[in-house]
């Protein structure tokens, strides 16, 4: 029972929180160690799947890479045990699904894509065979789950410069996006916490796609829906902040920095430890918008087509002085006639 509880701390008060509780639960099997072999195999292998839980929610508060891939290693040796353990006593079952799954997303925040598409692609086949269909509450996570693949393939090719394969792994990732939030609709178990991660993922593939206003309408409800369910919370400032993402990459820049400023005083109000992984971001994308409102009605002359650019702006401040003083000299050689 205290693992399950675990499970529903670490969601409102964070891995720290949640680990603290563990402790408890940690005492009570080694007091039941003894029993029933297979009971006992069964509940550690809930404590450990929880325990990673807390390591990997402990991960995404992290501003350090290396305290980051520190709790997601902690997380992924816990579910690999709790995987061997669910095998073993239960073999093809939903508990081994979810373990997969959750091992999925360790090696996708370590960037080890072709890890995480392989445990994605195993959870995803085992949940098809228990249920003998695709229509239920832990396939549409499944499918998130291969979006995300998708999306995280479409930047990296991206960066890499090969933009129009890119894209094309980009829209994968949106249709997968769609099927996930569609099946969910189906199952009548739309409007929790799941539809708004999957709409947030969504906004930002559209984002990568540099399509900020198709962006806007799925990062608006999935703000709405989080601010429902958590009221003040680490998911909360993210959706905010992203809403603040699609303002600035929509040149909105004023709108833009009043999400951005919402965001970071609900993030400075959250308990430490609770934080979200956006914390610094927000600092830089205030002090980027500051600046571009700054500059914003500067002069462009020329083949300057950044006005947001230091070295335009010394083109357009030159540019400007330039044609004073050929004013000032023209005057001067009025006056001698």
């Amino acid at each position: 029972m205290k693992s399950w509880e675990a499970l529903q701390v670490n969601e409102v008060k964070g891995g720290k929180e949640a680990r603290k509780l563990l402790e408890k639960a940690e005492q009570f099997l080694k007091k039941e160690s003894n029993q029933n072999k297979q009971q006992y195999d069964g509940a550690r292998s809930m404590f450990l799947y929880a325990q990673a839980k807390a390591y990997y929610k402990s991960s995404e508060s992290e501003k350090e890479k290396k305290k980051k891939f520190f709790y997601c290693q902690k997380a992924l040796d816990c579910l690999q045990e709790s995987l061997a353990l669910n095998e073993k006593v239960y073999g093809c079952h939903t508990a081994t699904a979810r373990c997969l799954n959750e091992m999925g997303n360790c090696c996708s925040e370590m960037k080890k894509l072709e890890l995480a598409s392989s445990y994605y692609g195993r959870s995803y086949e085992m949940l098809k065979e228990l249920g003998g269909t695709n229509e239920h509450y832990d396939m549409s996570v499944a499918l998130n789950q291969i979006a995300v693949i998708h999306e995280q393939t479409g930047v990296k090719l991206i960066e890499e410069e090969r933009k129009e394969e890119g894209k094309a792994e980009l829209h994968k990732a949106i249709e997968f996006y769609q099927k996930a939030l569609d099946l969910e609709i189906k199952l009548k178990i739309n409007g929790f916490g799941s539809t708004a991660l999957f709409k947030r993922n969504m906004a930002n593939a559209y984002l990568y796609l540099e399509e900020p206003e198709k962006a806007w309408k799925p990062a608006l409800e999935a703000y709405e829906i989080r601010k429902r369910l958590f009221g003040d919370h680490p998911h909360v400032v993210k959706s905010l902040f992203q809403l603040g993402n699609v303002k600035y990459w929509g040149n909105e820049n004023k709108a833009a920095l009043e999400y951005f400023y919402k965001a970071y005083e609900m993030e400075e109000a959250l308990p430490e430890g609770h934080h979200s992984a956006v914390r610094k971001l927000i600092e830089d994308r205030i002090s980027l918008t500051k600046k571009r409102i700054s500059l914003e009605g500067t002069p462009k002359e020329g083949k300057c087509i950044n006005p947001f650019r230091p070295s335009c702006y010394v083109t357009q401040r030159l540019s400007t002085l330039l044609v004073n003083f050929l004013l000032l000299l023209l005057l001067l050689l009025l006056q001698k006639l």
